[in-house]
């Protein structure tokens, strides 16, 4: 599994001296997954500087990482679904030793959008039970959608639903690798208990009374779309930007009152939405800090996703012990502005 928010770093040792250098060779594929080395995507070329390097590193996540299309997965009936195009990508990669036949190659690693801490290490990955998330206990809108994104590797047959049981089918398509248990919130009362792999997720599906809840999807520390509904108050508000110059109103030595002395133009504005989350779990924080450092962040809205940037740039995480009942409050913009201008 390769993250490519985080270097990835493929090592090739140089365990004889009459080899000068390494020719790395990445075949990056989309739609179907298979071992072919031909037709190489890039090619990185290093030399061997003197007799006591005894090792090359290559850093492919900056190369790999242009073939990702960022289109969240959405569903409007509950079922498990593939990932969309270029939301995953598969990697063949090959090293050829110069002046030497120690070649060797590596096929089929999936590749995700994701990265790691820096306290995790090199060569990050996905976690152990293979759920794409970050908890296991989740508060989710009647009204809304939520979205389980598992690893597809052949090592579980079914994802289970409240005991219903979806097969998670093996595929060469690239896009089945990452299966993608969307719920629609409406079907469904009270509980919900997911089981993977004998990984349980449990959600609890609450009907706000008083608000209109908002679901924002995310592509979060994995590279997996994960759901975070905001149930509490909405705050909008806009952003003016403009120019002005100062008009001649002068004309056969008198002046218009009536016109504009200053005259606004380039007039446009990008709007603001200020959302709280209602009560939650402490274990929340970690789903706040990958929000807050996703770079593709949308909301959900009749089944639209509309573009949004995250205007927090810093934020206190929240404890039992200290907040007593926690409450998130994240400030977003439309990833747009409000006049049409393309």
């Amino acid at each position: 599994m390769i993250l490519t928010r985080s270097p990835y770093y493929i090592n090739a040792p140089l365990s004889t001296s009459f080899i000068s250098g390494v020719n790395l060779k990445l075949i990056v594929n989309e739609t179907i997954e298979d071992s072919s080395l031909a037709g190489a995507d890039y090619e990185v070329l290093k030399n061997r500087a003197n007799i006591s390097v005894s090792y090359l590193d290559f850093e492919i996540s900056n190369l790999v990482r242009d073939k990702f299309e960022y289109t969240p997965i959405f569903k409007a009936n509950t079922g498990l679904y593939d990932s969309n195009p270029g939301n995953i990508l598969s990697l063949n990669y090959q090293v050829d030793y110069i002046g030497s036949n120690d070649d060797y190659n590596s096929t089929r690693n999936i590749v995700l959008d994701g990265y790691g801490y820096s306290l995790e290490g090199i060569n990050p990955t996905i976690p152990a039970n293979k759920i794409l998330l970050a908890n296991d206990f989740y508060i989710v809108n009647k009204l809304g959608f939520f979205n389980i994104p598992v690893l597809n590797d052949g090592t579980n047959q079914h994802i289970y639903v409240n005991g219903q049981a979806y097969p998670v089918t093996q595929s060469n398509s690239i896009p089945s690798k990452i299966k993608n248990m969307v719920l629609n919130l409406s079907e469904f009362d009270d509980k919900i208990r997911i089981s993977f792999g004998g990984n349980i997720i449990n959600l609890e599906v609450v009907e706000e009374c008083k608000y209109v809840p908002k679901d924002v999807i995310f592509l979060n520390k994995y590279g997996a779309w994960e759901i975070m509904t905001f149930f509490k108050a909405t705050t909008e508000s806009i952003n003016i930007s403009k120019s002005t110059f100062k008009n001649n109103v002068v004309a056969n030595g008198a002046y218009n009152p009536n016109k504009h002395t200053y005259q606004d133009f380039n007039k446009n504005g990008r709007e603001k939405i200020k959302l709280n989350s209602g009560f939650v779990p402490e274990p929340y924080n970690e789903t706040i800090r990958q929000l807050l450092l996703s770079q593709h962040v949308f909301l959900l809205n009749n089944g639209n996703h509309i573009p949004l940037n995250i205007d927090t740039t810093s934020y206190q995480y929240k404890t039992r012990i200290q907040d007593k009942l926690i409450n998130h409050e994240i400030d977003f913009q439309y990833g747009f502005d409000l006049i049409n201008n393309l």
